[in-house]
């Protein structure tokens, strides 16, 4: 075969193989697509069953009450004895739940999601809601803080009026929500006995939401019979009248997770401090 019969099949072979690679690289491909990249998840649109099961945080006992969804659709289901509510044919989307049961806090979450790969017809969420509590405010070796007159010996340089309090939640297997101690002073109120200051020796901070008037400490969330003690120390001046008094006000009460939220039940005991 002479110089040009050879070239020619040196070009053939060339173009075969460049051939072969194009199909060989077209099957591949194909392949790849058929086989390695997965389909589009395809989601289901509704379901014929959407459960919410609902217990107590602390015990995990199932809990009744009401479950409402807003968002595609707005629908509200009672929570039966083992703590389920079940929504038919909810559809599949983003939705607010609430969930209020009246011994309870009331549970608000936005942004949940009911979302499943298709053909799955059936979902589920689960929640779990913190029980009231009920606060105890007492004086130690008093007991309840009584509503009778503190009184003070009026002679002395060192005018003020200690209060050793304990504060506690004293209903099993509950829990009380971020407690907050308030201090109400009414100097108006009162006769010729004048406030000057108060201060916390027991570690807490306290908190000035009125000068004069008006003071908080918060005492975080409080578990059944977990005592917190709290000594105030309240500055008065102008005590040189018997029988000067001075009003204060000290209640105890939870801080709501939402706004319709009543939450633990608030203590209140009022007092009248007396010159003598």
């Amino acid at each position: 075969m002479n110089s040009k019969g050879i070239t020619q099949v040196s070009a053939l072979l060339w173009m075969f193989a460049v051939i072969a690679l194009v199909v060989v690289g077209m099957f591949g491909f194909v392949v790849y697509k058929g086989y390695m990249v997965p389909a589009p998840t395809e989601y289901t649109t509704s379901f014929d069953h959407a459960y919410i099961t609902v217990t107590d945080a602390l015990t995990d006992d199932p809990i009744m009450g009401t479950v409402k969804l807003t968002g595609e659709v707005i629908q509200s289901k009672a929570l039966d004895a083992d703590g389920v509510a079940d929504f038919v044919g909810l559809p599949a989307g983003t939705y607010t739940v609430k969930i209020e049961n009246s011994s309870y806090y009331t549970l608000s979450r936005t942004g949940q999601t009911f979302q499943e790969a298709a053909p799955k017809t059936t979902t589920s969420k689960s929640y779990s809601l913190t029980a009231f509590g009920t606060y105890v405010l007492d004086n130690g070796d008093e007991g309840f803080v009584s509503s009778s007159p503190r009184s003070f010996d009026n002679t002395t340089d060192e005018r003020y009026v200690e209060f050793d309090l304990k504060v506690w939640d004293n209903v099993e297997d509950t829990m009380c929500i971020g407690t907050v101690l308030t201090i109400e002073i009414d100097e108006l109120a009162g006769d010729n006995l004048d406030f000057e200051n108060i201060a916390v020796t027991s570690g807490q901070s306290i908190t000035t939401v009125t000068e004069g008037e008006k003071y908080t400490i918060s005492l975080g969330d409080l578990g059944y019979n977990s005592k917190t003690s709290v000594t105030l120390k309240v500055g008065i001046s102008n005590a040189t009248v018997e029988n000067a008094t001075l009003p204060i006000s000290i209640s105890v009460d939870d801080t709501p997770t939402v706004d319709t939220d009543t939450g633990a039940t608030k203590v209140t005991r009022d007092f009248t401090l007396k010159a003598t």
